[in-house]
């Protein structure tokens, strides 16, 4: 609740480190600060160390959580990839992606949202950008291309999928929760099938 402050950002496919951090509202690469987070979080909780960004005296906070689900029906997949510069990755998470976020963790870079709703082929790419408040930026040269296993990152050598060598992050969300038993999905849910 505290005007000026970014939305502090964790993620596993970069190397733990307390004061290491992005920004959900900003470009920046991977930052250092005083300790935004305390510890690495565990499988039942997450710990925030004394920055103003994460645990401000009599400050509110929100958190959203999203867990690397390890299971073989899993249905988010966070991680990274390396990228290559100009070219295609391919990354592999056991199955077929409804939506994907990726974030180039070594540069600036904005965090791209790309789903199968509104089109996120070879031929159709619309993301959106959690950093920014215009509307989808219209069909781009680089994209994520969902495949039956995973995604592949096809990079025109910009900065947003990865320059050679850049930590690139990413949290994917499966495509069909036709295997779910643990979960009740209302019945104005809609799968997009295949």
């Amino acid at each position: 609740d505290a005007a000026g402050e970014g939305w502090e950002v964790y993620h596993r496919g970069v190397t733990f480190n307390a004061s290491n951090r992005l920004w959900l509202n900003s470009t920046n690469a991977l930052v250092t600060g005083s300790g935004t987070f305390s510890s690495a979080p565990t499988s039942t909780e997450f710990y925030v160390g004394p920055d103003s960004g994460t645990n401000a005296s009599g400050g509110t906070y929100v958190a959203y959580l999203f867990a690397h689900d390890t299971a073989s029906d899993s249905r988010i997949k966070c991680g990274s990839f390396t990228g290559v510069g100009s070219g295609a990755v391919d990354v592999d998470l056991g199955w077929g992606p409804q939506f994907v976020l990726t974030k180039n963790a070594s540069r600036s870079a904005d965090w791209m949202m790309q789903d199968t709703t509104r089109g996120m082929s070879d031929t159709s790419w619309n993301p959106l950008v959690a950093n920014k408040t215009q509307a989808e930026l219209g069909t781009s040269v680089d994209r994520v291309v969902p495949t039956a296993t995973g995604f592949t990152v096809n990079n025109d050598g910009g900065s947003d999928m990865g320059q050679s060598g850049d930590t690139v992050i990413y949290m994917a969300i499966r495509a069909s929760a036709a295997t779910d038993s643990a979960i009740t999905w209302p019945s104005s849910v809609k799968w997009p099938s295949g």
